[in-house]
């Protein structure tokens, strides 16, 4: 009996301890989220301050999406196809880069994937710093997902989300014919990667 009561007394140490631990740990991780949560909705809200400008610096070489990009799904175009972002990573990307520094003094830096091993063409999109770490931006994401026509701004882990949950059969997205018979995984590796390398120079100064 004094053995069975003493197990049960330190079980219950153990769960106070571990009750303890989660209370200091959680606002932590809370904090660190709603860290992030800001962190991408500012960078959301910058990418949308230079949409009005969007076409005045890279002009005829994005004529397909002038007037047709934005952040907000529930504002895309519903009827844009694939093919209208086929090609205009780097242009489009471009044109970002260089409103949101001259609007915001925003260091932007194009990129492409460190995990591309495949037969998949170089795919540009953007990068930035933040207070809790990379924001991406990829202004033509609609050309690998299909369904997807907005602009992704989010950090990595919510991009591959995006990919490797939220697209498939079935799914909220689908894999667009420039896929070539990716699965989801594999095309985040190729396309977007783990880790990626800048292309250009950071910004316009």
């Amino acid at each position: 009996m004094g053995i069975e009561a003493g197990t049960q007394r330190q079980q219950n140490e153990r769960n106070n301890f571990k009750t303890k631990i989660g209370r200091l740990i959680l606002p932590f991780s809370s904090e660190e989220q709603r860290q992030v949560d800001r962190d991408v909705a500012l960078v959301r809200q910058q990418v949308e301050d230079t949409l009005p400008l969007f076409g005045t610096y890279a002009n005829i070489k994005v004529k397909t999406l002038i007037g047709l990009l934005t952040t907000d799904p529930k504002k895309a175009n519903p009827e844009l196809s694939y093919t209208a972002f086929r090609g205009q990573c780097g242009n489009a990307s471009n044109e970002i880069k260089y409103h949101m520094y001259n609007l915001h003094h925003v260091i932007v830096t194009e990129v492409a994937s460190d995990d591309n091993l495949n037969d998949l063409a170089e795919h540009e999109y953007l990068t930035t710093p933040t207070l809790s770490g990379e924001v991406l931006i990829d202004p033509t994401i609609g050309q690998y997902i299909a369904g997807h026509n907005h602009i992704f701004v989010g950090t990595r882990k919510q991009l591959k989300k995006v990919v490797e949950k939220q697209t498939g059969k079935g799914k909220k997205y689908s894999l667009s014919p420039l896929a070539r018979d990716r699965t989801p995984s594999e095309l985040f590796l190729d396309i977007w990667g783990n880790r990626s390398s800048r292309l250009w120079p950071a910004s316009y100064m």
